[in-house]
């Protein structure tokens, strides 16, 4: 009986271990998929399918995690959204784009119950694979300096949805697809350690090489959170005074950053956000005009109907979903993240949130991939003590 009970837990055990390789290498495989689509293009392709294996392989874990409110949010945000694609079949027909968009928004609240008592393995494959990436836009932009011209890697980013060229004529900038993740790998490296370090440093460094000014608002909010928190301890110390001072300093550069930044794009991006801006507000406001609805007044951009990504997406999914959607979709978020007993988990999701508000960097797997490190951010705080 005890060589049964021995060969059973044997048995058990590397079932556990070939389950969390598999598991691992999901993971693995989205954030590489990710990072370097590219420059490899093909990577892309990749994505989705290696996120949506981790996805299923931990569903177990979400009906273990998910508490009853949660749920019936999202049952109800599950009806609204069923409905309003429904509604769409009915009168428009139905498109790809529906059904994508249908999947995400039921998708992103789930991810974060994709709580492991073991993510910190997951975590650390993000936290190296987030260190390649940076030391990949650091050799870009130390290459292209060498070379003096932006003209030819501008040609190759472009034809890969890309830019790369100087700003300041001498300083890299580096705008390519799969850099997204580098402004949560900052936040989730701030809110553990909460000190200057060599990865920390990194991360900022391909913040500034991305060069999005809505990044830079999303780090200044993040670090607000934490000064006000800082501030209103009780003590006055020298080294309080000494970091209110340089915080000011820092924010006061900011600002005329800020204004340098929004001259510049007066003219161009500012003025193509305010246009789409006018368009995506015109649906219907509290239904939307169905999931995955074509926007017909693109045309005033030279855009096609049948776009999917806007620098103002938060905007897109109003339009399809209406305010009554986007609300339920906030909530659910909002319930799921109230069960992480940590607010540094509230910080890090909120400033991904404005960073993400002025670019197509959301509603995908790149806010499903953030929500899924959010959710377990207690597991990946515990491991360093």
């Amino acid at each position: 009986m005890q060589n049964n009970g021995a060969i059973e837990h044997s048995l058990k055990k590397s079932t556990n271990l070939v389950y969390r390789i598999v598991v691992c290498g999901a993971w693995t495989l989205t954030v590489v998929s990710y990072y370097f689509q590219f420059p490899f293009v093909d990577l892309s392709t990749l994505i989705v399918p290696a996120f949506a294996t981790y996805f299923l392989l931990s569903g177990e874990r979400i009906l273990h995690q998910i508490d009853k409110e949660s749920f019936l949010l999202w049952l109800l945000l599950a009806l609204y959204l069923t409905g309003n694609l429904f509604v769409k079949i009915s009168f428009l027909g139905v498109s790809d784009t529906s059904w994508r968009f249908y999947f995400i928004l039921l998708i992103i609240p789930i991810c974060f119950f994709l709580r492991n008592e073991s993510f910190f393995t997951e975590y650390r494959i993000f936290h190296c694979l987030s260190i390649c990436k940076v030391l990949f836009l650091i050799g870009m932009a130390l290459y292209m300096l060498y070379v003096g011209s932006y003209e030819p890697f501008r040609i190759w980013a472009r034809t890969m949805g890309g830019d790369m060229y100087f700003v300041y004529d001498f300083f890299p900038r580096i705008q390519l697809q799969g850099n997204a993740l580098l402004l949560v790998a900052f936040l989730m490296e701030f809110a553990r350690s909460k000190r200057l370090s060599v990865c920390l440093v990194l991360f900022f460094v391909g913040i500034v090489i991305e060069g999005n000014f809505s990044f830079y608002l999303a780090v200044a909010t993040f670090l607000g959170f934490y000064f006000i928190k800082y501030v209103r301890q009780k003590e006055i110390t020298i080294k309080k005074i000494f970091s209110i001072l340089m915080a000011l300093a820092v924010g006061v550069g900011f600002f005329f950053y800020s204004l340098d930044q929004g001259k510049q794009k007066a003219d161009g991006g500012n003025a193509l956000r305010a246009a789409q801006a006018e368009i995506l507000l015109s649906g219907n406001p509290f239904v939307g005009e169905g999931v995955g609805a074509k926007v017909y007044d693109n045309v005033r951009l030279g855009r096609t109907a049948d776009d999917k990504y806007y620098e103002l997406q938060t905007l897109y999914i109003f339009f399809q979903i209406g305010s009554v959607g986007l609300l339920l979709f906030y909530l659910s978020n909002v319930l799921a993240l109230r069960r992480v007993p940590n607010t540094d988990a509230w910080y890090i999701y909120v400033a991904y949130l404005i960073g993400s508000f002025f670019n197509p960097y959301c509603f995908d797997v790149t806010q499903m991939l953030t929500a899924t490190l959010c959710g377990n951010y207690i597991m990946i705080e515990k491991s360093q003590h």
